[in-house]
């Protein structure tokens, strides 16, 4: 999955026309979310495993980058939110890693790589 296209997508995303991206991992879409949030919608072909160890992985890179993990429904729902004030970041379950385009744009390439590496690429 080459994630440098989708970033360098995600820069010009506005929200006025959605985007797509069809890779052997994932199928990436750029949508208008709810209360017209532009979203970033990533999901693997193969459903997450959101496994307590893998989730507590993910906690771990996601606390020392400023975000933290909170579940929703145990085991398959979880938002991420950043650290300092609480604002939504976006959502993991099984079916999908949903951002919030904007705000995983305010905290740069690297760790929206990281994210989606976790999650996603290293089961390629």
């Amino acid at each position: 999955m080459d994630l440098s296209k989708v970033w360098n997508s995600l820069q010009s995303f506005d929200g006025t026309k959605p985007v797509s991206f069809d890779f052997p991992l994932a199928r990436v879409k750029f949508y208008m979310g709810a209360m017209e949030i532009p979203m970033i919608s990533l999901s693997p072909k193969v459903r997450l495993q959101l496994t307590p160890s893998e989730m507590e992985s993910f906690s771990q890179i996601l606390n020392s980058n400023g975000l933290e993990l909170d579940c929703v429904a145990e085991g398959g729902n979880y938002k991420i939110n950043r650290s300092e004030d609480g604002q939504y970041m976006g959502r993991v379950t099984e079916e999908a890693l949903k951002l919030h385009a904007v705000r995983i744009r305010e905290v740069g390439e690297d760790l929206f790589q990281k994210i989606v590496h976790h999650l996603i690429k290293k089961h390629e």
